[in-house]
């Protein structure tokens, strides 16, 4: 990932999904509002995500499940980000 709001993305091992106006230091921020606190603007309704497969080592979802049309597939989407899982197990 590129330097995003001064900050070096690549860097940072957390994702925030639906970050909104809270901006989690350790974390990407992602949301699909250009007035939040996201590093990466993306509309999370659409599939895949631009992240790597286990591109994270912790993935965060406060209050955005609810907000989305598929969130069965928001979430497969956000398991692939995480670095340690396997969906075949």
């Amino acid at each position: 990932m590129v330097e995003a709001k001064g900050r070096d993305l690549g860097s940072l091992r957390a994702v925030n999904i639906g970050c909104g106006p809270l901006r989690h230091k350790d974390a990407v921020g992602v949301d699909r509002d250009p007035s939040s606190s996201a590093d990466v603007f993306h509309d999370l309704d659409a599939f895949p995500w631009p992240f790597a497969d286990g591109r994270f080592q912790e993935v965060r979802l406060h209050h955005v499940l609810e907000h989305l049309a598929d969130p069965d597939r928001a979430v497969r989407e956000a398991l692939a980000a995480a670095a340690d899982y396997d969906a075949d197990k």
